[in-house]
């Protein structure tokens, strides 16, 4: 399973469609994009920047940390089987470099309006595609910060980003 929508579970869809509406009006939360951020780590950072792009309309702040951008032989991956299969072709088929550097001048414009933010350890296996993405939204004039510290791709380095995101973020919300 990933973030987005294909076989049998369209997640993506079920985000927007099912479960945005369901906790914005279950919480007393404002549901307006001036209120919204969304992030995500390692899979998630990539379906946080996804979503961010898709829908610029609804979010203030993307902040992805350790995000897997596109498809990448990993450990995890190795193994021949049909989840694995599927899992890295939805991923290679969102991946977000190619996206950002597929998009017209219309269709950059409205990512503009996001702040977008980068988060990646220098040791981490995903360094080199959060770089290259940075380096796409960069070329296509998409204001974007970018955070590399010391760190792998490991909760211990998620521990300190999460600690740098939420009060980023709060502080923009």
């Amino acid at each position: 399973m990933t973030y987005f929508n294909g076989g049998s579970w369209n997640f993506e869809d079920h985000f927007f469609n099912e479960f945005m509406p369901v906790v914005e009006n279950r919480y007393r939360i404002r549901a307006e994009k001036g209120s919204r951020a969304i992030a995500g780590l390692s899979m998630g950072g990539q379906g946080s920047v996804m979503y961010g792009c898709h829908r610029p309309d609804l979010f203030s702040v993307v902040y992805a940390m350790s995000a897997y951008l596109y498809r990448m032989e990993i450990a995890m991956f190795r193994e021949d089987n049909p989840v694995n299969r599927d899992i890295q072709q939805r991923v290679e088929d969102h991946n977000a470099v190619k996206y950002i550097e597929g998009l017209s001048l219309d269709e950059v414009s409205p990512l503009r309006s996001v702040t977008w933010v980068i988060d990646c350890g220098d040791d981490d296996f995903t360094y080199a595609a959060n770089v290259e993405f940075s380096l796409a939204m960069k070329e296509k004039g998409i204001p974007l910060q970018v955070r590399i510290f010391d760190g792998a791709h490991s909760w211990e380095y998620w521990q300190a980003a999460l600690r740098r995101a939420l009060p980023y973020i709060s502080a923009i919300l």
